[in-house]
Protein backbone atom coordinates (compact mmCIF):
# COMPACT_ATOMS: atom_id res chain seq x y z
CA UNK A 1 0.00 0.00 0.00
CA UNK A 2 1.28 3.84 -0.68
CA UNK A 3 2.04 6.24 1.48
CA UNK A 4 -0.90 8.24 -0.17
CA UNK A 5 -3.61 5.24 0.66
CA UNK A 6 -2.18 4.89 4.20
CA UNK A 7 -2.99 8.49 4.93
CA UNK A 8 -6.18 8.62 3.28
CA UNK A 9 -7.58 5.38 5.45
CA UNK A 10 -5.96 7.74 8.37
CA UNK A 11 -7.58 10.69 7.74
CA UNK A 12 -10.46 9.71 5.93
CA UNK A 13 -11.74 7.03 8.51
CA UNK A 14 -11.91 9.90 10.59
CA UNK A 15 -13.41 12.27 9.18
CA UNK A 16 -16.36 9.48 8.41
CA UNK A 17 -16.65 8.44 11.92
CA UNK A 18 -17.06 12.57 12.78
CA UNK A 19 -19.54 12.54 10.12
CA UNK A 20 -21.55 9.86 10.99
CA UNK A 21 -21.28 11.04 14.90
CA UNK A 22 -23.19 14.58 13.72
CA UNK A 23 -25.82 12.50 11.29
CA UNK A 24 -26.58 10.24 14.47
CA UNK A 25 -27.16 13.53 16.66
CA UNK A 26 -29.11 15.41 14.26
CA UNK A 27 -31.21 13.58 12.47
CA UNK A 28 -31.79 11.03 15.50
CA UNK A 29 -35.43 11.50 15.18
CA UNK A 30 -35.93 10.38 11.26
CA UNK A 31 -37.09 7.29 10.49
CA UNK A 32 -36.20 7.49 6.65
CA UNK A 33 -33.16 7.93 4.83
CA UNK A 34 -32.26 8.99 1.04
CA UNK A 35 -28.94 7.14 0.11
CA UNK A 36 -27.24 9.39 -1.92
CA UNK A 37 -24.23 7.12 -2.45
CA UNK A 38 -20.80 4.99 -1.00
CA UNK A 39 -20.55 1.98 0.34
CA UNK A 40 -21.82 -0.02 3.38
CA UNK A 41 -18.51 -0.06 4.66
CA UNK A 42 -18.30 3.35 4.75
CA UNK A 43 -20.91 4.25 7.06
CA UNK A 44 -20.53 1.29 9.63
CA UNK A 45 -19.39 2.66 13.38
CA UNK A 46 -16.45 1.14 14.91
Amino acid sequence: MSIVHHIYEVVGGYFRRKRLRWLTTEFRDCHQVIDLGGRVDMWKQT
